[in-house]
């Protein structure tokens, strides 16, 4: 995987974010979370985000998770977002949304 690439990896009831999300790569990955997340049922609830293989992130990254969020709540399905990086923390609680996340 290249340096500016993005990747998402899926299981049962967990998606995996890789590389770097910035304005350039978030597309496609957004919209395969979305239709991730509208194939899931309540029982599968929650469904985890990891992040921990996710090397960088912009503030668009973080409209991806809201985008999912909204998603998921339309689904009546639980998000948790696990191993969030202090840089996204960051960036979060810097535009004032760290205390919405579900993590």
């Amino acid at each position: 995987m290249a340096l500016d690439q993005a990747k998402i990896d899926f299981s049962q009831n967990k998606m995996v974010l890789k590389g770097v999300f910035s304005f350039e790569t978030v597309l496609p990955i957004y919209e395969s979370g979305i239709s991730f997340i509208q194939k899931q049922t309540v029982s599968l609830s929650p469904l985890e985000i990891d992040l921990s293989q996710l090397t960088k992130s912009d503030s668009s990254g973080l409209a991806v998770f809201l985008g999912w969020m909204r998603a998921a709540k339309q689904k009546n399905i639980t998000l948790h977002f696990s191993n969030v990086p202090k840089y996204l923390l960051d960036v979060a609680r810097l535009c004032g949304i760290e205390n919405i996340l579900p993590i």
